[in-house]
């Protein structure tokens, strides 16, 4: 599996340069290649069946969804952030933005909501039926919406950290997918414990002494000779 995966990351290598020049370089080819395996993850979990490395449909499939989970929704996200924030001024000349005036989302309607969670839950329950690290990261990027940098705040860790991570649980993953062979499984409402950041001692601070030195007093000290000077 991890030779076919390599093999994949070799054959796509043009396509993951391309998708790293329309971020602007905001995206590393490490980043890409740890995506791709979640995102491969991910689509398998959801069709229920694994993704086949060495199919070139399958490939594409996990190209296109790369592009678009790191490119075009990226792009999304930007442009509806700005109008989300833009003033508008209304008849009455009374400035308000756009994300106090859009109605309410309609899975807040209760029966919605419902029925999106029973759809989630299959879903869950494919990436719970394995145990691993990997499945934990799956699940990880869908509680921060894929934001790497919400994931390193919560676990207080650095983005190369988190890579490294990611990358030696898709190892992991490779050689043994189920821990427990199933008789463990993560839990769909999964969330990684916040990290402790390290608090540096303070150094210490140490009174400047003035040395001095110390002579014994002599009542019978010799007075200097008087000089006479002709």
């Amino acid at each position: 599996m991890f030779r076919i995966f390599e093999t994949f990351l070799h054959a796509m290598r043009a396509g993951f340069q391309r998708i790293v020049r329309a971020t602007k370089h905001e995206i590393t080819l490490g980043d890409l290649h740890s995506d791709a395996w979640v995102i491969a993850f991910d689509i398998g979990a959801r069709r229920g069946k694994p993704i086949d490395f060495a199919d070139p449909a399958d490939r594409d499939a996990v190209m296109a969804a790369l592009y678009v989970h790191n490119v075009k929704r990226a792009d999304r996200r930007l442009r509806y952030a700005a109008r989300l924030d833009q003033e508008l001024r209304s008849e009455d000349g009374q400035g308000r933005t756009l994300a106090d005036v859009i109605p309410e989302r309609v899975s807040s309607d209760p029966l919605v909501a419902l029925l999106a969670h029973e759809n989630a839950r299959d879903r869950e329950s494919m990436l719970a039926a394995s145990y691993s690290e990997a499945t934990a990261y799956v699940l990880t990027f869908d509680r921060f919406d894929a934001c790497r940098q919400a994931i390193c705040t919560h676990l207080a860790i650095a983005k190369g950290t988190l890579r490294r991570r990611i990358d030696d649980a898709v190892r992991h993953f490779k050689v043994q997918a189920s821990m427990f062979d199933r008789i463990e499984r993560i839990p769909g409402d999964f969330m990684p414990a916040p990290g402790k950041r390290q608090r540096m001692p303070e150094p210490e601070s140490r009174a400047v002494e003035q040395r001095r030195w110390e002579f014994p007093e002599s009542s019978n000290a010799a007075e200097p000779p008087d000089r006479h000077w002709s």
